[in-house]
């Protein structure tokens, strides 16, 4: 509970796939979130996104040759960036840094993770619930249709 509010945390799991010259690397993406009531307006929820993570999926942590792929793909791609980064970038990643309390990542082999302590808010207006679909509506318009897993999926 803060500021009266009961927060809950949640974690986003986006499944996805990084195309490389090298091939496709299948990988997961965590967002991690709070939401609380919105007390002024009907079935809405507040959202800020507080940090994330990337890294490899099960399929090339299993798989050595997908697995190399994977840290080629990524050995050292802060520190270029860094060096490859205009002055125009600095500043703007140095703005960026100082309005969000952003923690960027780090060259990491395998895992990458950044964090926001002042995250922008944004809402959810729930447009439909019941005990298998929820279908809501960001505040920029997107429209989510999210049903859930039963337990025989989710064993499988």
């Amino acid at each position: 509970t803060e500021d009266g509010k009961t927060k809950l945390s949640y974690p986003l799991v986006v499944d996805l796939t990084i195309h490389t010259p090298g091939g496709d690397l299948p990988a997961i993406l965590i967002n991690e979130a709070h939401c609380y009531e919105n007390s002024d307006v009907n079935n809405r929820l507040m959202v800020s996104f507080t940090g994330g993570t990337l890294m490899p999926a099960e399929e090339v942590r299993n798989d050595p040759s997908k697995l190399e792929l994977w840290c080629s793909t990524f050995e050292g791609a802060y520190k270029k960036a860094d060096e490859e980064r205009s002055y125009f970038g600095w500043v703007f990643q140095f703005i960026i840094k100082i309005l969000l309390g952003l923690t960027y990542p780090t060259d990491s082999k395998h895992v990458f993770r950044f964090g926001m302590k002042r995250s922008p808010v944004g809402f959810l207006d729930i447009l439909y619930l019941d005990e298998d679909l929820r279908i809501t509506k960001g505040n920029r318009g997107t429209i989510v249709v999210a049903e859930r897993m039963n337990k025989q999926s989710l064993a499988q």
